[in-house]
């Protein structure tokens, strides 16, 4: 919550409970659901399964009052069936980020721009540099099938633990929210953090003796291949001189199926 509160977002306290209507709209398997018995009413009759429902409505809420940029994070329990426990609910803390809307305030003489995935994206990373884990990796090769009401939606990994996901909420499921502009949202497991945290050592290596030297190249490929993928292939020569390689821009031609991808090596 410290770490939420400093890195600019605001925080969000939403019921344990929400609907089975809602989740469904949403494409939330029914498997692993905890029905309540007696429920004060239909809109909050099932434990959530993610915290995603309840950072939506806190949206639409925000929205409502003329909210421009809207930035919330939530650090809450999420509930699923599990037989072996003892009360037959598996109880995980997890760490919900959402955000919509402008990036900068309208007060501040700055370009004018929408959040994007790579602010909710820098969010995560923000997080995981604060906590000293080892680097992350995202992946769009699962999670599409499992979290239908993001579009596109990423892996993210800590080594090769995974540890959550992000990705845009779908258009027409945001659209009940009142949102007019992408939203976009993670979610983390808080347990599988902590426990890399504790198994994690750091390490300290001595300063290097010369400054670092930079290039840049930029390679022409089809759309269809990562940037990911060119980049995890430079690192793979394995060079001794090479310590990272980074994205710093992507041009498209008009009407044609290629873009320029420069790295910073």
């Amino acid at each position: 919550k410290h770490w939420g509160r400093g890195a600019g977002l605001h925080e969000s306290i939403t019921y344990s409970f929400v609907s089975h209507k809602e989740l469904d709209n949403l494409g939330i398997a029914e498997d692993g659901r905890i029905s309540i018995m007696n429920p004060l009413s239909d809109d909050l009759n099932v434990l959530r399964p993610h915290l995603v429902p309840g950072l939506l409505n806190s949206l639409r809420n925000n929205i409502s009052q003329g909210a421009a940029s809207i930035r919330l994070f939530e650090t809450a329990s999420t509930f699923t069936f599990d037989a072996n426990s003892e009360t037959t609910a598996r109880e995980v803390p997890h760490l919900g980020i959402i955000m919509s809307g402008s990036r900068y305030d309208k007060g501040w003489p700055l370009p004018a721009g929408d959040l994007d995935y790579l602010d909710v994206k820098g969010a995560v990373e923000h997080l995981l540099s604060s906590l000293a884990l080892p680097a992350e990796t995202f992946s769009t090769a699962e999670q599409v099938a499992a979290k239908p009401w993001l579009s596109p939606c990423v892996t993210l990994r800590v080594g090769s633990e995974p540890v959550g996901f992000a990705g845009r909420v779908r258009p027409e499921l945001a659209d009940p929210y009142h949102a007019r502009k992408a939203v976009w949202t993670a979610e983390v497991d808080l347990c599988r953090l902590f426990a890399l945290r504790e198994s994690h050592a750091i390490r300290f290596k001595s300063l290097p003796v010369f400054p670092p030297v930079r290039r840049d190249v930029t390679f022409i490929a089809p759309t269809a291949i990562a940037a990911g993928a060119i980049s995890d292939a430079v690192m793979a020569l394995k060079s001794p001189l090479l310590s990272s390689v980074r994205l710093i821009d992507c041009f498209e031609p008009k009407d044609k199926d290629e873009r320029n991808l420069t790295f910073r090596l």
